[in-house]
């Protein structure tokens, strides 16, 4: 195996080059696919967490909440309303972007588990094969 050592200080784009390009092909793949999942559940998460306390303020005093520009900005998407309705609306709004922040995390979760579980097993198969092949050789 090479091994690469950066000869200048910001070497941090050539290790990571270094470092894919020992990679094979479908594993490049999964780890692309794996950081994207990631990125799109943290903003996913940043998005559920920045919803808590305009939907708290809802529940609170609906009229009061409609002074929070965000706010203003999604019920007028809704369209002139009652607020009870509006906060029916915002509750469903949470719980949409609550569910979808836990559906990534388990995608997230589901394909590094996926994967290492495959890697773990293919490894393991070839070493049972090595092991008869040189047995019964």
């Amino acid at each position: 195996m090479k091994y690469y050592r950066s000869t200048n200080k910001h070497g941090s784009k050539d290790a990571v080059t270094a470092l894919l390009s020992q990679l094979q092909p479908h594993r490049r793949w999964q780890l692309s696919l794996i950081v994207l999942l990631m990125i799109v559940g943290g903003l996913a998460e940043i998005v559920s967490l920045g919803l808590i306390v305009p939907f708290l303020a809802f529940l609170i005093d609906p009229l009061e909440a409609l002074q929070i520009e965000l706010v203003a900005t999604v019920s007028s998407i809704f369209g002139p309303a009652d607020p009870n309705s509006l906060r029916l609306w915002f509750t469903l709004l949470f719980i949409v972007a609550a569910v979808v922040s836990g559906a990534m995390r388990f995608l997230v979760v589901f394909f590094e588990m996926f994967w290492s579980c495959e890697n773990l097993a293919h490894s393991t198969i070839l070493k049972k094969l090595r092991i008869t092949f040189a047995t019964s050789v």
